[in-house]
């Protein structure tokens, strides 16, 4: 944000998610929208607001007349601070979602170096994934990895926990559960058993086999 003769600046990203007891969907960064609002501080009043068509990272930066902004399809704008009509706009290279700065008569801009829209390779098909958790600290590992993927590719992210006696009926719950969910991926981590070890306690991974159809 930024405060200027009164008035606050607000950037703004509309980007839902959504929550239920057992998973929720967090959608890309790329898609969604913004805008930037020019709110009277002492009444709370909306003074203008400016729609963007992608959410606004890059904060809000006041210079002159003019206050900046960008957004993370790398559209970077200027508004007239009183009125609100854009009056400059520059495509950048890349997306971008850092602050602009300004250094006299020249306006700093960090941007990425790929492009947000562009393609994310073997996983750009994938859109719900499904983490497989045990309640152990080893398998909580899983998450930050389903995470991750799930703000670069995917849509829906399921946490299932089945609880079982041995390794054989977890491995059919996961399998079970992803042709239900309609999951693309599903998401885990190897306890690494090995010896009396795996032979006592078996093991998920080798139980799980690729389905043929969903």
């Amino acid at each position: 944000m930024a405060l200027a003769d009164g008035t606050v600046y607000v950037p703004v990203v509309n980007l839902a998610t959504d929550f239920t007891a057992s998973t929720f969907s967090l959608r890309k960064p790329a898609t969604g929208a913004g805008e930037l609002d020019a709110i009277d501080a002492a009444t709370g009043t909306v003074l203008w607001k400016a729609d963007l068509d992608s959410p606004d990272y890059g904060g809000a930066t006041v210079a002159g007349d003019l206050v900046f902004t960008s957004t993370f399809a790398g559209d970077v704008q200027a508004f007239d601070r009183g009125s609100g009509k854009q009056v400059w706009s520059w495509r950048a290279p890349g997306g971008i979602n850092g602050f602009i700065s300004v250094a006299g008569h020249i306006l700093l801009v960090q941007q990425a170096t790929g492009h947000p829209r562009e393609d994310h390779g073997a996983f750009s098909n994938v859109r719900r994934i499904l983490g497989a958790l045990d309640g152990s600290p080893v398998a909580e590992r899983a998450i930050p990895l389903a995470v991750d993927l799930i703000q670069h590719s995917g849509e829906v992210l399921i946490l299932l926990r089945v609880v079982a006696p041995n390794a054989c009926e977890p491995a059919a719950g996961i399998v079970a559960s992803t042709r239900e969910d309609r999951a693309d991926l599903a998401v885990m981590v190897t306890h690494a058993r090995t010896g009396p070890d795996r032979w006592l306690h078996g093991s998920v991974s080798t139980g799980l086999r690729p389905p043929t159809s969903w």
